[in-house]
C-alpha cells in the first residue's frame, strides 16, 4: 500500500529546482499576506511516496546512522516524523545541521502524523540535547498533532552547546498519552521563561518521566545537530542578566 509521507525535500515529479524557485519568489508576498502565521500549512515538508515496508527501512536506518536507535531515548524505530521550521525557511531534515541564532526561538511550525486514531489521542513533546540528556521544552496535552494547543510545561531554552564541545544532536520527539496529565505531575518540571529551571532541565531521565507520566515510546522524532558559535553567548548572557531572550522579531 502506498501512503503519503512527510520526509525530504523532493516531490512527487521531482521538480525539486521550479518548486524552490517559486518558493523564493513568493516569500515575501507569503509572508505579508499569512501574517507571519506560524502554523500556515506552507511551512510544511514537500510529500513522496512510499509504502510503509519503505518508510520503516529508511526510518530505521536514518536513526541507526544517528546513533540515537537503541539508546535511552530511543529504543525502537519511531513510526512518524516531526516535521520542525524554524522562522519561514529553515527546515529540519534529520540531522540537518542549524546554528544557535536559527533556534534560539521555539520552532514556527511543528507537526507530526495525527490521522485515525492517533487524531483523539493526547501527546506529549519534548526537545532534549540527546548528548547530555538535557531538557530544552516540554509540552504536554497535546490534541493530536495541535502542538500550539498544548500546555507548556517547561519553556523553551534555545540549544546552547559549549564551546570545545564537538557537534551535538537535538531531538524533538512526541509520545501518547493515557489520559491528560495534570499540572500537580509536572510541577517539578514547570518554568516561566528559558532562563528558569537549569536543575530540571540538567540530567533529564527520559525513562523514568515517561514512567511517572505513563507515556508511549516515542511514535515520532527528528532531529538536527549543532555546535557552538558566538551566538551562544547571547542566549546565555540573557540568563545572566536574570532575563528571558526577547520574543521573536515576528511576534513584536
Amino acid at each position: 500500500m502506498s501512503v503519503t509521507r512527510y520526509f525530504g525535500q523532493a516531490t512527487a515529479n521531482g521538480d525539486v529546482d521550479r518548486l524552490q524557485e517559486n518558493q523564493s519568489l513568493n516569500r515575501q508576498g507569503h509572508a505579508v499576506q499569512d501574517n507571519f502565521h506560524p502554523w500556515n500549512p506552507r511551512f510544511q515538508v514537500n510529500r513522496i511516496e512510499a509504502t510503509d515496508e519503505e518508510w520503516d527501512e529508511q526510518l530505521k536506518e536514518v536513526f541507526e546512522e544517528s546513533g540515537l536507535l537503541g539508546g535511552q531515548i530511543l529504543r525502537q524505530v519511531p513510526k512518524g516524523l516531526v516535521n520542525l521550521n524554524y522562522d519561514i525557511h529553515i527546515c529540519v531534515h534529520m540531522g540537518t545541521e542549524i546554528t544557535p541564532e536559527e533556534s534560539a526561538y521555539p520552532p514556527t511550525a511543528i507537526s507530526y502524523p495525527s490521522e485515525g486514531e492517533s487524531a483523539s489521542k493526547l501527546h506529549t513533546l519534548l526537545l532534549l540535547d540527546a548528548d547530555l540528556n538535557k531538557l530544552h521544552w516540554m509540552v504536554v496535552n497535546i490534541q493530536g498533532s495541535k502542538v500550539h494547543e498544548g500546555k507548556i510545561v517547561t519553556a523553551y531554552l534555545g540549544p546552547n552547546p559549549a564551546p570545545n564541545t564537538g557537534v551535538h544532536r537535538y531531538i524533538t520527539i512526541v509520545m501518547e498519552q493515557v489520559s491528560e496529565v495534570s499540572e500537580a505531575v509536572v510541577s517539578k518540571y514547570k518554568t516561566d521563561t528559558s532562563c528558569d529551571g537549569q536543575d530540571i532541565r540538567e540530567n533529564f531521565d527520559l525513562q523514568k518521566f515517561r514512567s511517572e507520566l505513563n507515556l508511549s515510546e516515542p511514535v515520532a522524532a527528528n532531529y538536527f545537530t549543532q555546535q557552538y558559535d558566538t551566538f551562544v553567548d547571547n542566549i546565555n548572557g540573557h540568563c545572566l542578566k536574570n532575563e528571558a531572550i526577547p520574543p521573536h522579531p515576528l511576534y513584536k
